[in-house]
């Protein structure tokens, strides 16, 4: 797995494990004859995974429990698609997913939930949606029903307008998709940056600082730009959205080296410590702390 996909992943499962977030996309996007069956008031996100490490691949692995109105309950499950191309098989996928959850309903002595598999894609090109028959062609009719045949919902943000995007009330969502969406383009942030400036004014600060510093170091990751030219971006927005992109920057910075500089000690290729605390332009009072901490994990 790349370095951007591991970042996509941990960057939208930060943002969709929050209930607020994804109450909210379901309502704006799930069909107007299953919403009104859903008592999203009720969403509770349920830990655990229930495929195997391939199938992590491309699943988000993030499973909601949500009740039906005036009845039992239903699961939502969201799928991450990596890829910047169209899966050409995704009920194949969804399947295996499926199949793992109600197994694992069976080993707890549980009744089967019933699911609604959701793909959330945010690759380059339209998703080509096709009923999983599709898949046969030439197959008579009659011979149709030994197929497992199923749906899914499907939110793809390649046909995601910006103005709908903009008409998200909770701000990490409009920014979270707004990134997802753009991605792929070189150095979008530069690109939409009246866009981009004006969903980021929108987010408060003092919610949540964990998803704040995800969301800054995804931008971060997914951009060519320099840290100097997101800096003056951020600047735009607000100091305090450059202040916490610095400290945030500066922190990420210093775990790498300090990671750097260990390896490089435990592997015995460097034993000259001043010219490394040189080489990696510290000073000798942050060399000495590094040299500590590495000392005290031994």
């Amino acid at each position: 797995m790349s370095v951007i996909t591991k970042a996509q992943d941990k960057f939208f499962k930060s943002v969709f494990s929050r209930k607020e977030i994804v109450t909210e996309l379901f309502q704006k996007t799930l069909s107007e004859e299953v919403l009104p069956k859903l008592n999203l008031a009720e969403l509770e996100l349920v830990s655990g995974s229930f495929v195997d490490a391939k199938l992590n691949e491309h699943f988000a692995d993030l499973v909601y429990r949500c009740p039906l109105i005036g009845q039992g309950e239903i699961q939502l499950v969201l799928l991450l698609e990596h890829k910047s191309y169209q899966e050409p098989y995704p009920h194949f996928q969804l399947l295996q997913y499926l199949l793992g959850l109600w197994n694992q309903n069976i080993k707890q002595q549980q009744k089967p939930v019933f699911v609604i598999p959701i793909v959330f894609y945010h690759g380059k090109t339209n998703w080509n949606y096709q009923p999983m028959q599709d898949y046969f062609p030439g197959i008579p009719t009659p011979l149709l029903r030994y197929l497992p045949l199923f749906d899914y919902d499907l939110i793809d943000l390649s046909v995601m307008a910006n103005a709908q995007i903009e008409q998200f009330r909770n701000g990490f969502l409009a920014v979270s998709t707004f990134l997802l969406k753009h991605r792929h383009q070189s150095n979008y942030i530069k690109v939409f940056e009246r866009e981009f400036i004006e969903l980021m004014k929108r987010i408060d600060f003092q919610t949540d600082e964990g998803l704040i510093e995800t969301l800054l170091l995804y931008i971060q990751q997914t951009n060519d730009l320099a840290v100097e030219e997101l800096l003056f971006i951020f600047e735009k927005i607000s100091n305090e959205t450059k202040e916490k992109a610095m400290s945030t920057y500066e922190r990420e910075i210093e775990k790498a080296n300090f990671e750097a500089i260990k390896n490089l000690i435990k592997e015995g290729l460097v034993t000259d410590m001043d010219r490394l605390r040189k080489v990696f332009k510290l000073s000798k009072k942050k060399m000495d702390e590094f040299l500590k901490r590495i000392e005290s994990e031994k």
